[in-house]
């Protein structure tokens, strides 16, 4: 990662909302990338896999939404979106985002570009003839 993201040694890895381990050690790399080294317990040691997702639960603050008051206060935590692969992995990037939740399942992807958002963000609902299709 290109930042610390306020991570510190001691934030917590959280995977559906139980603690499974933390933050063991910061540093830069010869590259000036932050490398964070992480123990994860034991008996979660199987969700370090291929395609499993560490992403950063940080404070986030909009006029719709507070998100994570916590991290204001006691810092960011990395969260697990368990991967379903049985290929074993040791090295992971960090993603600043809540991945959308439904993107692995069946169905259509489509991307739409557009100059100006508006008011679209993660899983605004997206309608055909007045009938939600999707998010």
């Amino acid at each position: 990662m290109s930042r610390g993201f306020n991570l510190k040694i001691g934030s917590k890895i959280i995977y559906k909302d139980l603690v499974i381990g933390n933050v063991k050690d910061l540093r830069f790399t010869k590259n000036k990338k932050v490398l964070a080294t992480i123990h994860i317990n034991k008996e979660h040691e199987y969700l370090l896999n291929k395609n499993t997702i560490f992403y950063l639960d940080d404070f986030k603050f909009s006029l719709s939404k507070i998100e994570n008051l916590s991290g204001a206060v006691l810092g960011s935590n990395i969260k697990v979106v368990a991967g379903d692969s049985t290929l074993k992995q040791s090295v992971f990037d960090l993603i600043t985002y809540k991945p959308i939740e439904e993107f692995d399942k069946d169905g259509l992807r489509v991307i739409v570009n557009a100059k100006l958002k508006s008011s679209l963000k993660q899983n605004s609902p997206v309608y055909y003839r007045q009938l939600q299709i999707g998010v």
